[in-house]
């Protein structure tokens, strides 16, 4: 994983008042926690938080925190959107320790989706699994984990076990989940329309006779 800088400033004043006036500037109100800071106030500048977002996923991802002429490894561990205007109000930042491993998900993306035999052949194909547990170290954490499926056929699929992994990362998924079939095509069973039933000559007969005394 390459790991992007974002820088921040200490917040000398705190409350919702505050947070407003924080985010008219411009400005996120934020909390670094957990190491060596304990729990610190910070604030981090809205347009560069945006560019974050649309380059990748920002939450739990590992950035190198650039604050007051210190470096920080954390992980963004909660993004809170204003439900009314889908506008970032604050993120919670969480301090790593260099050299430990922690636990992340990372999505998985299918490549050779368009020259997958199965599907070419009428399969269809099926993601059960978008994203994994793993455990690593902060800076090995993988961006996505890539599966290639353009060998697959008509009735085959991946498990957890098959996945192919950078070095030093550990899956806590069990082994044996299901992460893509190609499933055979189903065919559409057209019922057959029940034969008319005729009233038979004589019995129709009879019935009319009747009617008629």
């Amino acid at each position: 994983m390459k790991v992007s800088e974002l820088k921040a400033s200490v917040r000398d004043r705190v409350g919702k008042g505050e947070s407003k006036k924080l985010r008219r500037k411009g400005l996120i109100p934020a909390i670094l926690y957990g190491g060596s800071v304990g729990s610190l106030p910070i604030v981090l500048e809205r347009g560069e938080v945006i560019r974050k977002i649309s380059e990748r996923d920002l939450e739990h991802t590992v950035y190198s925190l650039k604050l007051d002429g210190k470096e920080y490894d954390v992980l963004v561990k909660d993004i809170q959107i204003d439900p009314l205007t889908d506008e970032v109000i604050h993120v919670d930042l969480l301090e790593l320790e260099r050299g430990k491993a922690i636990t992340v998900e990372v999505p998985i993306v299918l490549v050779g989706k368009e020259v997958c035999k199965g599907v070419k052949m009428g399969g269809i194909l099926e993601q059960h699994l978008w994203s994994i547990e793993v455990e690593c170290l902060p800076r090995n954490i993988p961006d996505v984990i890539e599966v290639d499926i353009s060998e697959l056929e008509l009735g085959d699929s991946l498990h957890v076990e098959d996945l192919k992994l950078p070095e030093g990362i550990k899956v806590l998924e069990d082994p044996e989940t299901t992460v893509v079939v190609i499933a055979e095509p189903v065919e559409e069973v057209v019922e057959e329309a029940a034969p008319e039933i005729t009233e038979p000559e004589i019995a129709s007969k009879r019935k009319k006779e009747e009617e008629e005394e």
